[in-house]
């Protein structure tokens, strides 16, 4: 069993996230780190897919309103409501910049004590 070596936090809202590929949601962020993040979603996604992703940022973050990364599924499951899909997904080659506002988002918008 793999572990973790970044706690994920979860936010105080979802985030919606894109498939760049087709512009259409895949599902909205649960939890998230600089690492990875767990996706509620209405269909399951498959293990192993690569997707290169678009998600929206709170307005009042910053100049940008969304992110762009790549990511992959690392594992997926039914909710605990029958009509949802958790999907833990890892993010592939993140940048700089990506990983600051991934930050920014936790420091200013998830439970607990700041990172």
């Amino acid at each position: 069993q793999q572990r973790r070596s970044v706690k994920r936090r979860h936010l105080v809202f979802y985030l919606r996230v894109f498939n760049q590929s087709d512009s259409g949601v895949l599902g909205h962020v649960v939890d998230i780190s600089s690492e990875g993040l767990m996706l509620l979603s209405d269909a399951s996604i498959k293990v192993g897919e690569k997707f290169p992703l678009r998600m929206r940022l709170p307005i009042d973050l910053s100049d940008k309103d969304e992110l762009q990364f790549n990511a992959v599924c690392r594992w997926c499951k039914e909710d605990g409501n029958p009509d949802f899909y958790l999907s833990g997904l890892q993010i592939d080659g993140i940048t700089i910049e990506v990983e600051e506002y991934i930050l920014h988002l936790i420091n200013d918008y998830s439970y607990g004590e700041p990172l």
